[in-house]
Formats: C-alpha cells, sequence, structure tokens
C-alpha cells in the first residue's frame, strides 16, 4: 500500500477488504512519519499482517510465503477472522459513542448520565484505560 501522508491508509483497508493480507515495513520512513500512532489501534488488536523491519526483507519473506502455500492460506483465514472481529468492535464502539452522545443531548442537565447499556459501559472504560495508557507512554 503507498503510504501517502499516514500509514494507515484506506488503501490499508480496501487490501483488508479484499482479502489480502497486508505488508508493512515498519522502518525508518515510518518511524520518521508526521503519525507514527495510526497503526497503534491495529497493532495492538494483533493484526496479522506481514510486518517487515525494512523493505530489504521483502524478497525473503516472499519467497517463503510463495514455497508454503498452507501458509498463505492460515495467514488469510486468520486475516478474516482478524478483520470481521476488529471492524465488528469498531462499529460497536462506535454506536455506543452516537447512543452516548444522543442521549446526553437529550437529557442535557444530567452529569452521570449512564450508558446505553452495559456492553457500551464496558466498552468506555476499555477504550479510557487504553488512552490513558497510550498517554502515560509518550
Amino acid at each position: 500500500c503507498p503510504q501517502g501522508n499516514n500509514v494507515e491508509t484506506f488503501r490499508l483497508f480496501e487490501a483488508i477488504e479484499a482479502g489480502s493480507i497486508p505488508v508493512v515495513a515498519l522502518d525508518a520512513d515510518y518511524h520518521s512519519a508526521n503519525c507514527t500512532d495510526s497503526l497503534t489501534p491495529i497493532l495492538k488488536a494483533g493484526a496479522p499482517f506481514v510486518f517487515l523491519k525494512s523493505w530489504a526483507e521483502l524478497p525473503s519473506v516472499l519467497l517463503d510465503l510463495v514455497e508454503s502455500p498452507d501458509k498463505i492460506n492460515k495467514m488469510q483465514r486468520e486475516m478474516i477472522k482478524w478483520s470481521e472481529d476488529y471492524f465488528s468492535k469498531f462499529t460497536k464502539r462506535f454506536e455506543c459513542l452516537l447512543r452516548h452522545k444522543y442521549q446526553k443531548r437529550i437529557n442535557p442537565g444530567k452529569v452521570n448520565l449512564p450508558s446505553p447499556d452495559q456492553e457500551c459501559l464496558k466498552i468506555f472504560q476499555r477504550d479510557r484505560a487504553i488512552i490513558k495508557k497510550l498517554n502515560q507512554q509518550k
């Protein structure tokens, strides 16, 4: 995938949607980019991408994969499972956020408005903990 201004481009998600296994180089260019945190959610979610330290590794990695069709099939199955899980969780978080914001808007005086359901509450608590931990690492 071409990097563009950000490693996390829509092309990455198009590749995932098409059933491809993204290859990402976490090289000097990645680490010197303006937005090096862009892949953090994907990395933390255990994306089964092929991660390289440099593009120089690509030929040997591709040769290994070409010689191991079973490995490629396994990686694709893992990618499909991961993407379904990742995007369904992402969608659920987005829906919870919208529901929560809507509830706050129609009940503006309530500071500690309860989340619409327990699952959303758990999602918000987990996301807040992750954000807090990431901010402490900076």
